[in-house]
């Protein structure tokens, strides 16, 4: 403020919701309690010159903190995705083959979940779903695609259920390995991702997905995904069933996926909205 410099703040979660989940400050051990943060979110949205939402969902949690709504605006993720994911899932080379072969899986037929290992992104419910599913069909397994404080609680659990042979810890991958596994999945389960979840729309790949933070936004049920209750591991097996007994829906509402997402994180037009509003801000 003293140097007369815009002060813009992007918004890339909702931590009301993520309190809500936890029962957690954000930062315990800086600030110690929620009550401070709310605080310091307050002060700070309330003083910004902008305020970006990520998405729709937490440019609202931003707004009912004190942003500003005529100092606010939509930041979407598109132009932080790789671009190999933009690329059409038939046009991306055949380099899943050596990569399936280390993991001894199939082509369409695993299911995957991308995201942190934390209690937050509830990958323990990936796991109980695919456990009441996994008999389906002889030769499914299950990609956990990530890492955190849960891996070995899960990994566990695998053991205790006798499952461990089908499913598959991956650690971190890159964004190429993510790119050409992610459109041969027979589906990708959504519980709470940001990013990741553009990346697997992209990938045409049928969606299930939990109703929380921006995911509505993007998975509408019977159209681009199946959208279920968070928290509602029967209602992510039952939309699972459908998925697997209905090739030609999955194909469908994989495709429509991509199309959304294509058009809603296209890159030039958001590059050209992010430098309009700085100019904007700079202007002034």
């Amino acid at each position: 403020r003293r140097c007369k410099v815009p002060f813009v703040i992007r918004v890339g979660a909702n931590y009301d919701k993520i309190f809500e989940t936890t029962k957690r400050p954000i930062e315990k051990n800086l600030f110690m309690f929620r009550f401070v943060e709310k605080q310091i979110e307050r002060f700070v949205f309330s003083r910004a010159d902008l305020v970006a939402g990520a998405n729709e969902n937490n440019l609202r949690f931003a707004l009912a903190n004190g942003a500003k709504k005529n100092k606010s605006t939509l930041f979407r993720y598109g132009n932080l995705i790789d671009k190999r994911h933009f690329l059409s899932p038939n046009k991306r080379g055949q380099g899943h083959i050596k990569i399936f072969k280390s993991l001894n899986i199939k082509e369409n037929s695993f299911l995957i979940y991308v995201g942190r290992l934390e209690p937050v992104k509830r990958p323990y419910d990936v796991l109980c779903a695919f456990n009441k599913i996994h008999n389906t069909e002889k030769d499914l397994k299950l990609l956990l695609v990530g890492d955190g404080s849960q891996r070995e609680y899960l990994e566990t659990l695998a053991i205790k259920n006798k499952i461990d042979h089908k499913v598959i810890f991956t650690g971190n991958m890159t964004q190429k390995w993510l790119s050409l596994v992610l459109p041969k999945a027979r589906a990708v389960l959504s519980p709470h991702t940001g990013r990741a979840l553009s990346e697997a729309a992209l990938s045409a790949s049928p969606i299930i997905a939990y109703d929380i933070d921006w995911q509505s936004e993007l998975i509408e049920t019977g159209i681009t995904g199946e959208l279920v209750n968070y928290g509602d591991i029967e209602g992510m097996v039952k939309a699972l069933n459908k998925i697997l007994c209905k090739p030609s829906y999955s194909l469908q509402i994989g495709n429509k996926a991509r199309e959304k997402t294509f058009n809603m994180m296209n890159p030039q037009l958001l590059n050209k909205h992010e430098i309009k509003q700085y100019e904007i801000l700079l202007e002034g």
